[in-house]
């Protein structure tokens, strides 16, 4: 029996977190969860679940919220915010009437703080990261009511923010593991211009990241509980990278993970793919040939170095 018990996503957006939560997800052992910092905020809104009901009227969750809120002692249906899981940084789907000005302003302190504790061992008060951390520790809770309500062993969560991933391993070191996810930043570059984002923004999405993340990762996680993807292999060779993140989890590789549309669903919060399992794996590479010239210079010299350090030439 494997001592893991949570699996947790580290990646930039636009790098195939979604497509590897649902193939972990489909291991016997294993449940995909999305972006579980996002629950609260899918559950005011009444999002789609992957398993094709509305998330107020998902079996699973509506189980996993009435467990949990009886041990906060909340209607979490009717209070769904009472359930504090972390900043929820939505882009695609937000709650304009929580995801306030005020609110972003707030956790953009918070997690300043936060990563100077990390990176810089600076004591800070209480007061100043206990919305943080109890974010953290709130996390840990859900995890266990969602392996009470699954019968699952392990909880994959994608949620992706970096400072949240680690902090979170540092609370249950000998029970939670990371996995960092990579892709060609020319690929997530060249996403974001396409749905209309100027240069900087496109590239910044991707470059600040994995510039914050990777030091801390490799400062405060043992490599032997971090295991590194890159989208490309999972895409062209999908069998060989769940075996070896099953591997990083302590779980037996299953063939069943690769039809994850075999088995329903229950990703609240992610991209479209979640909602169309029956699609085929297939590797995009259409920055290769739709990417201008122009663009891959300004790349280049912006990202060029961090994104040879991840293996891209």
């Amino acid at each position: 029996m494997s001592s893991v018990d949570a699996a947790y996503i580290l990646s930039a957006g636009r790098s195939g977190s979604t497509l590897l939560n649902l193939l972990l997800g489909s291991h016997p052992a294993a449940i995909a969860v999305g972006e579980l910092t996002h629950l609260p905020k899918n559950v005011a809104l009444d999002t789609p679940c992957a398993c094709g009901e509305r998330v107020r009227a998902c079996p699973f969750w509506r189980d996993v919220l009435a467990r949990h809120g009886r041990k906060l002692g909340v209607d979490l249906a009717a209070d769904p915010y009472a359930l504090d899981l972390g900043f929820i940084g939505a882009t695609r789907v937000v709650d304009r009437a929580a995801q306030t000005r005020g609110y972003k302003t707030a956790w953009k302190l918070r997690h300043g703080l936060a990563h100077a504790r990390l990176a810089n061992g600076v004591p800070l008060p209480s007061l100043a990261t206990r919305r943080f951390d109890r974010g953290i520790e709130e996390t840990l809770r859900l995890y266990a009511t969602i392996r009470e309500a699954s019968g699952a062993q392990v909880v994959v969560d994608a949620s992706k923010t970096y400072l949240k991933g680690i902090a979170l391993h540092g609370r249950a070191a000998g029970r939670m593991r990371l996995i960092v996810l990579t892709r060609d930043g020319r690929a997530s570059f060249y996403s974001r211009l396409r749905d209309g984002f100027d240069r900087r923004r496109a590239l910044d999405a991707w470059l600040h990241y994995y510039e914050r993340a990777l030091p801390l990762v490799e400062r405060q996680v043992p490599r032997e509980h971090v295991t590194w993807v890159r989208y490309e292999d999972l895409a062209t060779d999908p069998a060989a990278t769940c075996a070896r993140v099953c591997a990083g989890l302590e779980l037996d590789y299953s063939p069943q993970m690769l039809d994850f549309s075999r088995r329903p669903s229950h990703v609240a919060n992610g991209n479209d793919m979640r909602l169309q399992s029956d699609k085929p794996i297939r590797l995009d590479k259409r920055w290769q040939t739709e990417l201008s010239d122009a663009d891959r210079r300004y790349f280049e010299a912006a990202a060029g170095a961090l994104n040879s350090r991840l293996g891209y030439t």
